[in-house]
């Protein structure tokens, strides 16, 4: 069985450190795997959290593709509408998973 190491001079530390890395086939595979999978499941999470607080689809439908294509980004912006549509519809923010 054949082991390829990890290029030399990559790494996290830097823009140039993380193209390197990225040069190497498995850590683009791992990546891959790591961004779909949180990009999905976020986006997930926003439409059904939206549906359980009542917030309208046409409120968050915009934080989904921004999810998909920026991660954290896209999640963070749906947190701030879902705490405006509370802040709006005078509601308190109730943990509907008890």
């Amino acid at each position: 069985m054949r082991h390829s190491a990890v290029p030399e001079g990559s790494g996290f530390a830097s823009l140039e450190e993380v193209a390197t890395l990225f040069s190497y086939r498995p850590a683009v595979f791992a990546g891959w795997v790591h961004y779909i999978s949180f990009d999905l499941l976020a986006g997930r999470y926003i439409v059904i959290d939206s549906q359980k607080h009542g917030i309208p689809h046409l409120a968050i439908v915009w934080t989904v593709p921004l999810t998909l294509l920026f991660g954290p980004a896209g999640l963070v912006c749906y947190m701030g509408v879902r705490s405006l549509w509370a802040l709006i519809c005078g509601r308190k923010e109730k943990d509907k998973s008890a």
